[in-house]
């Protein structure tokens, strides 16, 4: 059963607030105890700032205690000033970019501020910058972060810090860089995705980002590999939905079937429909067919709905290609027991560790995950 936490939390994640929802705060959670775990939750779920604004603009923020209206203006106010800085130096290394003919991708939270979030920048909070680039022009990017002054990771090598903004550099737009098996969730090639990016203006430079219908798609799959742990990923996803016609919808469909995601976007829709009650327009229904998420996959969805976190071995299932027991095998497979370098960024705290020492930790790890699958949801 979905708390009273998380039901408020959910009427909050909208642009625009229903008036009545969020004056219903002082009633629902009437203990400062109540406050003090709903302002937790929502900033383990990363909504803590639209709470914040919802209860601003509806004229119930006074009802909360002064404790709890200064933490949640504090959460707001930091998301503004940082995520202005990362714009701020995102402007910069794309002018530098750009001028040396780099293409990138503009993924995630950054692109969803141009998409869907428009002038509100504190409304969504963001850790880092997600770039995709094309194989071919990876190593000129890196080489150009370099000279902006930009540090390479050692552990984890796609990623540059620089200061307090860190850039995460993508050769393959489903992290096949690092888990090279995840390629095969995809049918089709990943140049399909890019040649299809739409160019909008970046604070007067220009840059791509993923179309609406594929946004959709790699968002999915983006809250799926990090096992669905914050639900402001599929508030993301309502919010661009919530902007699709029947024509656009049909697309997205057709899209995800010619993908290969046909199965992803289904679990998708099945969260969006229990947590948020949206659900394809009818004549759009059809094109879905009639293929229920299995049995398993449905009882870690509804997990979250009512939620709770998922288990570790969550991702293993839901990122999984819809067809072919070989491709099947081979993600489980790498994604247990990836390469050397891979799990030195799982047990980063332990660098002696010789290459079997890792191999047998992470059999160790691998092993009491599936001793908590046999246990059941």
């Amino acid at each position: 059963m979905m708390s009273s936490e998380t039901k408020f939390l959910l009427h909050a994640a909208e642009l625009i607030p229903g008036r009545g929802r969020m004056e219903g705060l002082h009633e629902t959670l009437a203990e400062k105890e109540g406050f003090d775990r709903l302002i937790g939750l929502a900033a383990e779920e990363g909504l803590a700032c639209f709470l914040y604004q919802g209860l601003k603009r509806s004229g119930a923020l006074e009802k909360l205690p002064l404790q709890a209206i200064q933490g949640l203006q504090g959460l707001y106010e930091r998301t503004v000033h940082f995520n202005l800085r990362l714009m701020y130096d995102f402007k910069e290394v794309l002018r530098g970019l750009n001028h040396e003919g780099v293409r990138v991708v503009l993924l995630q939270g950054m692109a969803l501020l141009r998409q869907i979030y428009g002038g509100s920048i504190g409304l969504r909070p963001m850790t880092d910058i997600d770039l995709w680039v094309r194989p071919s022009q990876y190593r000129l990017a890196a080489d150009l972060l370099s000279e902006f002054g930009y540090e390479r990771n050692r552990i984890y090598p796609n990623t540059f810090t620089k200061g307090a903004t860190t850039l995460d550099l993508h050769s393959h737009l489903l992290w096949a860089d690092r888990i090279r098996s995840r390629r095969h969730i995809l049918q089709r090639g990943q140049g399909t995705i890019y040649r299809e990016t739409v160019e909008i203006d970046f604070e007067g430079e220009k840059v791509q980002v993923l179309s609406p219908r594929d946004q959709v798609l790699y968002l999915s799959l983006h809250a799926f590999k990090h096992n669905l742990e914050r639900l402001l990923w599929l508030v993301d996803i309502k919010l661009l939905l919530r902007r699709f016609d029947s024509r656009d919808w049909e697309t997205l469909i057709h899209r995800a079937t010619s993908l290969g995601l046909k199965r992803h976007l289904g679990y998708v829709l099945f969260l969006t429909h229990h947590l948020f009650h949206l659900d394809p327009p009818s004549e759009a229904l059809p094109l879905l067919g009639d293929r229920p998420p299995g049995t398993i996959i449905r009882r870690l969805l509804r997990r979250r709905v009512a939620g709770r976190r998922l288990p570790g071995w969550g991702p293993l299932l839901l990122l999984l290609p819809e067809r072919g027991i070989a491709k099947k095998f081979a993600c489980i497979l790498e994604a247990s027991l990836p390469r050397p370098e891979v799990l030195r960024q799982v047990f980063v705290e332990y660098p002696e560790l010789k290459t079997w020492q890792l191999y047998w930790m992470r059999t160790l790890q691998v092993l009491g995950k599936i001793r908590l699958a046999m246990r059941g949801l």
